[in-house]
């Protein structure tokens, strides 16, 4: 009965849920543009509060405000439900504006990822027509600096994950509704190399080329990619130097690392530090920083357990969710918060073209995966009837 219910009251707001899709899709929320984003989280905010959360901002700039909305004690276990209000797409760019074609809904950040923080919402309209919304402790937590890495919000994940029992994050859906329960690990380093200049006629012998030393070092940084462990090394920018006629005295590259395991990254960090050792132009030196590591989501029974959990749930929605085969190249908050409790991702409404001018959103996929999330609060419900209050 309980489940007939929500799915019925999923379908009557599915159109209000678009709607609000919409509105937040078309505010400009770039990591930049923190005004947009608090814009979003404002909306956001009035939705969790009519459903009778209690919300809670937290923002430093210069970042966009984190929202935090519970139904439950300070302190107490509960599901955390998250994802991020933020999106790439520029202030200033062309891609503002929202556009519905049969089933799809193009727009920016309607697939990564707004459409999964709608979701969450269109969910807990359905559980709230059951009279079960306030049963099973929850908390939601929308970041918003996950785009450029949660360097502002990665101590409140990491409070939020470890007062949970378990963490669903929905990310951008994946291919037959795939869930996600590996991601690679991503470092970002600088490589820095100081030499001496000198007129590259009159004096070139005097000089020490700081962009050759560099080059020198980047080609064995390149070389530790290694495919078939998914270990990858791209040198992304690289400075140096003033004019032709100038032997360059200092020149710099930045480049990320992404690895599927710890393990991984401590042999990977190794090798660099030895590679930056490595003087092949007399009179430079070098210098590695390393500027970011975010560790990898890495496969564990417990991701597994939760993985086969919403796959039944999934399955009494209509659809199947099976276990993506492999690991996501790239990462998101499921990285930080699976240190810390069992974590989920990739179950947001499926699409395509994110971090393009060509994203899109499917309605249909938003909802069947509204009644999956429902279902799944309903089962967790009666898994847990011991511990939860009625």
């Amino acid at each position: 009965m309980h489940f007939s219910a929500a799915a019925r009251a999923i379908d009557q707001h599915l159109e209000t849920a678009v709607a609000l899709l919409q509105q937040t899709a078309e505010i400009n929320s770039c990591s930049a543009n923190p005004a947009g984003v608090n814009n979003v989280q404002d909306i956001f905010q009035y939705e969790f509060e009519r459903l009778g959360f209690a919300v809670n901002r937290l923002q430093h700039e210069p970042f966009g405000s984190h929202l935090t909305a519970a139904n439950c004690l300070p302190g107490q276990t509960a599901i955390l439900l998250t994802g991020h209000a933020d999106t790439v797409h520029p202030a200033d760019g062309e891609f503002q504006k929202v556009v519905r074609e049969n089933d799809r809904l193009r727009g920016p950040g309607v697939y990564d990822m707004k459409g999964g923080l709608v979701l969450i919402i269109l969910a807990l309209k359905g559980l709230a027509e059951t009279g079960l919304l306030h049963k099973v402790p929850l908390r939601i937590l929308i970041a918003g600096d996950e785009e450029i890495g949660l360097p502002d919000s990665a101590p409140l994940h990491q409070e939020l994950g470890e007062l949970s029992s378990a963490a669903l994050v929905f990310e951008s859906g994946r291919e037959q509704n795939a869930v996600i329960t590996a991601r690679r690990g991503c470092a970002f380093f600088k490589l820095a190399v100081q030499g001496k200049s000198a007129h590259s006629g009159s004096s070139f012998t005097q000089g020490a080329n700081a962009i050759c030393q560099l080059t020198h070092l980047i080609q064995q940084i390149s070389a530790l990619t290694d495919l078939e462990r998914q270990l990858t090394l791209n040198v992304g920018v690289i400075q140096g130097g003033e004019s032709p006629n100038i032997v360059p005295d200092c020149a710099w590259a930045s480049f990320d690392l992404r690895c599927v395991s710890s393990a991984d990254f401590e042999l990977t960090f190794k090798a660099l530090a030895k590679i930056t050792a490595d003087i092949a132009v007399p009179g430079t030196k070098a210098a590695l920083e390393l500027q970011r590591w975010v560790k990898p989501m890495e496969h564990s029974n417990e991701a597994a357990a939760l993985a086969a959990s919403y796959r039944r749930a999934a399955a009494q929605a209509g659809f199947s969710a099976e276990p993506y085969p492999g690991v996501i190249g790239g990462g998101s908050s499921a990285n930080l918060l699976s240190s810390y409790v069992r974590t989920i991702d990739g179950l947001g409404p499926f699409g395509c073209g994110a971090h393009t001018t060509e994203e899109w959103m499917s309605i249909a996929s938003l909802k069947e995966k509204a009644r999956a999330l429902a279902f799944w609060l309903i089962d967790s419900l009666q898994e847990n009837a011991g511990r939860y209050s009625y």
